[in-house]
């Protein structure tokens, strides 16, 4: 009789720690889940951030280059204007 009991211990144990385990887990994949998700939205929240900074970047660096052609045309007019004082002088 005491083996039987142990026996049915046993089993109501062994059903309780599989209950427990498939409970286990099933919280484990829906926090794997949730996991994948949030970190999903945080990627695409870098890249859609990174697109706005690249933007503003190549937004000043084309305001340079221009800026930098703007001073050579100058440069150009008054070696321009130069040479022509030259002419007058020489």
């Amino acid at each position: 009789m005491r083996d039987q009991m142990l026996q049915q211990i046993d089993q109501l144990l062994a059903k309780r720690f599989e209950a427990l385990s498939k409970n286990l887990d099933q919280k484990l994949e829906h926090q794997s889940d949730r996991f994948d998700k949030k970190l999903e939205h945080q990627s695409a929240e870098i890249k859609r951030h990174t697109g706005v900074l690249l933007d503003g970047v190549q937004h000043k660096f084309d305001l340079v280059i221009e800026g930098q052609q703007m001073q050579v045309e100058r440069l150009d007019c008054i070696e321009q204007r130069l040479e022509s004082v030259e002419k007058v002088v020489v």
